[in-house]
């Protein structure tokens, strides 16, 4: 339970410092924080059911960490996609008019 607080301690302030440069926008940390949440929550259930870290927790883990460092600083593949989109779904939300 400490590293699931440390983790939340990290991810605000990681979050919080993403706004305040205007790297993003509260809707995007919050989709992160949501998103990351979720994942955890995922492993988290998997290491309880087994008992320990299972193989497949371990892989999803190092998986994404992999490809956190090969994509760092590139413009994601669906980029054109997402400022296409975003607009259009705010509208259909009623974020933005």
């Amino acid at each position: 339970k400490g590293g699931a607080v440390v983790g939340f301690l990290f991810a605000t302030v990681i979050g919080i410092s993403r706004v305040s440069i205007g790297a993003h926008s509260g809707s995007e940390v919050i989709a992160g924080w949501l998103l990351g949440s979720a994942v955890s929550s995922v492993l988290v259930s998997l290491i309880e059911r087994h008992g320990q870290p299972s193989r497949l927790s371990i892989v999803f883990a190092a998986s994404s960490i992999a490809i956190a460092l090969c994509s760092y600083g590139r413009v994601a593949p669906i980029q054109d996609w997402i400022v296409n989109a975003a607009p259009k779904l705010a509208r259909m939300i009623g974020g933005a008019r």
